[in-house]
Parts: structure tokens; sequence; C-alpha cells
């Protein structure tokens, strides 16, 4: 699925069967590079992964590969992918671990923001009664 140029994953799980391993969605086209991508952004965003085009994605990575520009006959920017294809697409592994940290350290702030308003809230009702 392109949106906005962007490649999502639809939910159809595709495989190939490739000698004895077996590979899900784009990791099996010949026309879609697997490494050498860039990571240019990184957003909270949840949706499915287009290069295996199954996972279920809350953290997105905009992926480019200056080979990858058309998809099935349409113009493409590139692909959205999840935090598990996304590291293993880039070329550089040491971009690719800041980016998951990044996005683990925004996972981990999200989740102590909400503790602590469920405990002020807590703390609020409690002082109402």
């Amino acid at each position: 699925m392109i949106v906005d140029g962007w490649v999502y994953g639809d939910g159809e799980k595709r495989k190939t069967k490739i000698g004895r391993r077996t590979v899900h969605g784009k990791w099996g086209d010949p026309d879609v590079p697997q490494f050498g991508w860039e990571i240019v952004a990184t957003e909270e965003e949840e949706a499915i992964c287009g290069m295996c085009e199954y996972m279920h994605i809350e953290f997105s990575h905009a992926m480019r590969h200056p080979k990858f520009t058309v998809l099935k006959g349409q113009p493409v920017k590139g692909i959205i992918a999840g935090r598990y294809c996304g590291p293993c697409m880039a070329s550089d592994g040491e971009k690719a671990s800041i980016a998951a940290k990044r996005i683990e350290m925004r996972k981990i702030e999200k989740n102590l923001k909400a503790k602590r308003l469920r405990a002020e809230k807590k703390a609020a009702n409690q002082e109402n009664t």
C-alpha cells in the first residue's frame, strides 16, 4: 500500500521460499534492496511494516534507498519499517541502534508520564474522600 509516496504493509501475509528459508513480504522481493537503507525519520505511528508486511508497529522508521524509487510502476519515497526490520535494512548499524534507542527512550518516557498521571489522579481522589 502506497500513501503519500511511502510504502506501508497491507496486512496480507506474503511468504517467499528462498532455498530452505521462508521470508516475509518484501524481504523475498528481488526488486527491493534488503540492505543499504538510510533512516530519515522515526515517528510514533501505528501502522504495518512495509518491509515484512505483517508486523504491527507503534514507532515507524521512514527508510530511503537510492535504488528504490519505483514500486509496481509508481514512484515512491521509501518504505515505512518497524523497529525490527528498520535497523536490519540500515547500512550503518550504529545509526540504526541509536534510532532504536531513541524509540525505546520515547516509549519509557511515555510510560513514566502515564504512571505519574495515574499516581497524581489517585492522590487527588484520596484527598477528596
